[in-house]
């Protein structure tokens, strides 16, 4: 929550302040808005943003309009499941009842958002297989299992 907390002042900030000049280079200040995202969501740390120089002259709505675009491309990239995504929900599945501390070495390299949200999926389809049992034991290795999974 932190990361997408800080993205977003990152996007807001550089999509709030103007610049004046000739011409602006769209596609190079695109390109700096798309680094300092990416910087911004590998450390919970990140500085504050400042405007790329390259986004000099670029107006507010073109701005805007990239940040938008930054976004929707993050977006779409963890939600299009890859080989290795689909490996570390297989391992998931085979860890639930006693997940491990650490990371499954098949989630290795997976950004945090796949990987929780395939911690979820995999804990909502082990309640929709386990429906028959004592409803009380599957919902508390479902919430022992999330609660790992978040330190992961």
């Amino acid at each position: 929550m932190r990361k997408l907390t800080a993205v977003f002042a990152v996007l807001a900030f550089l999509a709030g302040v103007t610049g004046c000049g000739n011409e602006p280079d769209v596609a190079g200040c695109k390109a700096a808005m798309k680094k300092d995202y990416t910087e911004a969501t590998a450390a919970a740390d990140a500085p504050p943003a400042t405007r790329p120089a390259e986004c000099k002259g670029v107006d507010d709505a073109t701005l805007q309009r990239l940040a938008g675009e930054i976004m929707g491309e993050a977006l779409d990239a963890t939600e299009t499941p890859s080989a290795s995504a689909a490996e570390c929900k297989a391992a998931m599945n085979g860890l639930f009842e006693q997940p491990p501390a650490t990371r499954p070495p098949a989630c290795e390299g997976l950004d945090d958002t796949v990987i929780q949200r395939m911690a979820r999926t995999v804990a909502d389809e082990y309640v929709a297989e386990n429906s028959g049992g004592d409803r009380r034991i599957v919902m508390d290795n479902r919430a022992a299992f999330l609660k790992t999974a978040q330190t992961w």
